[in-house]
């Protein structure tokens, strides 16, 4: 969806009386609203017309907003669903998050927060369209081959073998650090790469194992003389987040949180989120940041963006290669930008290599970098090149 077009919203209630109150709400946005009474003529509706928000009652005759959902994701999984019920009970919220609605709201409803809640919707479905579009050129594969007992072999001497360097994350319009990611490698003739890694540990049911590892070398670097202002990125998986010893007081990156960003992959769902949600925060409660990774690589889709409301995201690099001579590229990397921008989340741009990507990149409004352009990854804090 262009950024200039006219947002669609489906809305669905019994109501009559309600659907013209939400309808009022919604005047201010200027969005082109189309009324449904129940939930077969909203998929009636959805097959003839492309709507970015639905937004639809629970407690409906025939159709329910739940049975209703679960429909919409098997056709239109892209599109966010905002479900309102004047009865909310656990058992339906629930089951709104596990089938990926975008927002449960429970009436009587605010109408301010109504209409930022639609309009938040319209920018993620914006968002997820531009990412449809990145990943048809976008895609990668880290398998390793071998029975268990191989791999279980091969897992012990790659953990063994992991050590973390650094690489710096600038400030181009102001050329300063702005943070340092921090990123594992590992020494090992088999397992030879952290997609690998931890390809072999999800097989093997061990990623709660690497992820501790990788946090204790994270902590022993910062225990020594790291620099004073900039932040630290570290990567989780995202089955680490169900890893009990994440929130534990004993997580010896505790005493950093409030300098460190998690940075988690998108090209792997989250848990289900009744799981994680706590988890989130009690970690924001202790200062962390979060960021998402491979922002137009992976599938996780609307529900990670909304669900981890993360303070950073970064634009995958595949983006970023020779964006300066690719204009389809150019209007994806602009429309994310500009989405980002609008939902207040801070964007970087990883991998650039080049001085004329790095012109093109902050021509487009991100001034946040990451590449070889400004250093490589190396052991301790290497300074950029500017």
């Amino acid at each position: 969806m262009n950024p200039t077009e006219t947002p669609n919203v489906l809305l669905v209630d019994d109501d009559s009386l309600i659907l013209q109150t939400y309808e009022a709400a919604l005047a201010k946005l200027r969005y082109r609203v189309v009324k449904v009474q129940d939930g077969q003529a909203a998929l009636e509706a959805l097959s003839a017309w492309p709507f970015d928000v639905i937004v639809s009652d629970i407690n409906m005759p025939g159709m329910s907003g739940l049975q209703l959902l679960k429909a919409l994701r098997e056709k239109k999984p892209d599109v966010p669903v905002i479900l309102i019920t004047g009865a909310p009970t656990y058992e339906t919220a629930v089951d709104a998050v596990e089938y990926g609605a975008f927002r449960y709201l429970t009436k009587p409803l605010d109408a301010l927060l109504f209409r930022s809640t639609v309009e938040q919707a319209v920018r993620f479905h914006r968002l997820a369209k531009l990412k449809r579009e990145a990943m048809q050129t976008i895609g990668r594969d880290d398998k390793v081959a071998g029975d268990r007992g191989t791999l279980e072999s091969a897992l012990e001497r790659a953990m063994k073998s992991i050590h973390m360097v650094a690489q710096p994350i600038v400030k181009a319009d102001t050329k300063s650090v702005f943070a340092y990611e921090f990123l594992a490698r590992i020494n090992d003739e088999q397992i030879t790469n952290p997609g690998a890694l931890f390809d072999v540990a999800e097989r093997l049911e061990r990623l709660h194992e690497v992820g501790r590892v990788i946090r204790e070398k994270v902590s022993s670097i910062l225990a020594g003389s790291p620099p004073k202002d900039p932040l630290f990125f570290v990567n989780l998986h995202p089955l680490d987040l169900t890893d009990p010893m994440l929130v534990h007081h004993s997580n010896p990156l505790h005493p950093y949180a409030g300098r460190i960003v998690f940075e988690i992959t998108e090209r792997k769902p989250l848990p289900e989120m009744h799981l994680i949600r706590p988890v989130l925060l009690k970690l924001r409660a202790l200062g962390y940041q979060f960021a998402l990774d491979d922002l137009g690589a992976g599938y996780a889709g609307l529900v990670a963006l909304a669900a981890l409301e993360p303070n950073f995201v970064k634009l995958d690099m595949e983006l970023i290669r020779d964006i300066h001579k690719d204009a389809k590229r150019q209007q994806l990397v602009g429309g994310m930008i500009q989405t980002m921008n609008q939902m207040e989340v801070e964007i970087i741009a990883e991998g650039i290599e080049t001085e004329d990507e790095k012109q093109k990149v902050s021509e487009l409004g991100c001034s946040l970098h990451q590449g070889f352009h400004y250093a490589k990854p190396l052991s301790g804090f290497p300074q950029p090149r500017f």
